[in-house]
């Protein structure tokens, strides 16, 4: 399963969203979540990203979380 999602899209701000599973271990899935930031002129000035890599289950339970 691969995700690429923009969650947010701002003039001045994006946060763009990335699911992939692992090859290994089964069933471990790589979720990267990625800020950038944007000046008046629309040119990027910072990006940072931050790296999970949790179980199924454990994206799953993230989910139900985020629903509540």
């Amino acid at each position: 399963m691969s995700v690429k999602e923009i969650l947010t899209n701002r003039d001045d701000w994006k946060l763009k969203f990335q699911m992939e599973d692992c090859l290994s271990p089964r069933g471990m899935r790589h979720l990267r979540f990625t800020g950038e930031q944007y000046n008046k002129e629309g040119e990027m000035t910072n990006t940072s990203s931050y790296d999970f890599f949790l179980e199924e289950t454990e994206v799953f339970r993230l989910a139900n979380y985020l629903l509540k």
